[in-house]
């Protein structure tokens, strides 16, 4: 689950969790002895980008969490103001002591949990990007995981190919981030729902709902 905050404190971020500071609108997260903060402004935009700053420590003997969380309180600095440093281009390498990268990445594959996302019309075809747009908007709310197929069947036999409810955000993440090998068909409209196979490849196999509502505008639906 996302830890979305709408202040921060040294406490709120937890390792290896994702965590989203509404105040800035950036993402964080320690991961690896780094700590990732990416600036969310132009997440889920066509043509835009978004940057992550990459902030590390060749002197860090632990993990890198603790070691930033005592650089910042012998500066006498709260996480707000150094992350605010950072995306003005006060802080880099030279005037902090860390190390501090930046990498660029596609808004349009950079997910935002405050980024506004409209709900949908119902196309005449289906397109993986229907899918996240409409798990963000609302209008699909649930899933299953029909199963998830690697070369150790024996492993995936034990887990029962991972079948069951799924997290639809989680699915939506997944396809914002790396769209390619994911496709998806669609039955007709029936009971007020539109079911759709959300596949990745031959290797894992989803059904989510579309929840019609009355007053959703309606194409030609073609079973696909």
């Amino acid at each position: 689950m996302d830890n979305i905050l709408l202040n921060l404190s040294n406490d709120d971020l937890l390792r290896n969790r994702d965590n989203y500071l509404k105040e800035l609108c950036v993402h964080l997260k320690f991961f690896a002895n780094s700590l990732y903060i990416t600036d969310l402004k132009n997440a889920l935009k066509t043509g835009k980008v978004c940057k992550t700053y990459i902030v590390s420590s060749q002197n860090c003997n632990s993990s890198f969490d603790f070691f930033f969380f005592n650089w910042l309180q012998r500066r006498n600095m709260k996480v707000s103001e150094f992350m605010q440093g950072l995306l003005a281009g006060n802080f880099n390498s030279d005037n902090t002591g860390l190390n501090i990268s930046i990498r660029e990445e596609k808004g349009i594959k950079t997910y935002s949990p405050f980024a506004e996302v409209k709900p949908i019309k119902i196309p005449s075809k289906w397109t993986i990007q229907h899918v996240w747009k409409a798990i963000i908007a609302g209008q699909i709310s649930y899933g299953i995981c029909n199963g998830v197929y690697t070369d150790d069947y024996a492993c995936d036999a034990a887990s029962n190919f991972q079948q069951g409810e799924i997290n639809v955000l989680n699915l939506a993440k997944k396809i914002i981030k790396s769209p390619s090998s994911w496709w998806v068909t669609a039955t007709l409209p029936q009971n007020g729902l539109i079911k759709l196979s959300v596949n990745f490849g031959q290797s894992n196999y989803n059904t989510v709902f579309f929840e019609i509502e009355e007053e959703t505008p309606v194409g030609d639906q073609v079973a696909q």
